[in-house]
């Protein structure tokens, strides 16, 4: 390559730094260019020339998804219509990623908050006991796990859960407030 490619693809919206043909932009795979665009639009939300482009690419990547990102960026795009179909959708959607195995906390995280709004606390508490045990230094596991414990009146288990997590976490405020709302 003679210097780095400083033009705007018309199609991704994106510079691709490390080409300088049209060729190579066609190899990228759509799972690159997915996450890619996630990341751009997660900082620049006003972004909507991206918005577009990831919307076209995440509905044509839709019709046969296999990769845990496709099923992120579905339940994600599923919320945005705020009905219970698309709630139930989202659900769905985040069940396949963790079944793919995803490595990220938000999915777990969603799944759970998702779950106990449908009230399907038995669901919601193992998506939540699961991301305690896979991604056990972020506080948000540990909060609604006990609030999961807390609504189905386990109060011994939420006590337990919240002690783990204040060990951990001694300055997290939710903790702390839960703390304070089990020992009352």
């Amino acid at each position: 390559m003679t210097g780095p490619r400083t033009s705007v693809d018309p199609k991704t919206g994106l510079i691709l730094i490390d080409s300088d043909s049209a060729g190579s932009q066609a190899m990228l795979p759509k799972v690159v260019l997915l996450r890619a665009l996630q990341s751009v639009l997660a900082h620049e939300d006003g972004r909507d020339d991206l918005k577009t482009s990831y919307q076209s690419l995440l509905q044509e990547m839709a019709k046969d998804p296999k990769d845990v990102s496709v099923f992120s960026a579905l339940a994600e795009s599923e919320l945005t219509k705020r009905t219970a179909e698309g709630n139930a959708q989202a659900i769905r959607d985040l069940q396949e990623a963790i079944r793919l195995n995803t490595n990220s906390p938000r999915d777990y995280m969603l799944l759970s908050e998702l779950q106990y709004r449908a009230n399907d606390l038995p669901d919601a508490v193992a998506a939540a006991s699961t991301a305690m045990t896979k991604f056990p230094y972020l506080p948000t596991p540990y909060e609604n796990l006990a609030i999961c414990y807390m609504r189905l009146g386990e109060t011994q288990k939420a006590a337990d859960i919240v002690r783990r997590g204040l060990v951990i976490f001694p300055a997290d405020e939710n903790l702390i407030l839960l703390a304070g709302k089990i020992h009352k």
